[in-house]
């Protein structure tokens, strides 16, 4: 589930289950996953 496939659209979804996930996150982590791609 946690597969970096690299699509803006599925990375919109994938920020949805990290937010989820892991929400814990600071806002830097946040960022930096929403920029991996």
């Amino acid at each position: 589930m946690m597969t970096v496939s690299g699509r803006p659209e599925k990375r919109a979804e994938k920020v949805r289950l990290y937010s989820r996930l892991a929400f814990p996150l600071t806002f830097e982590q946040h960022f930096a996953l929403h920029n991996l791609r």
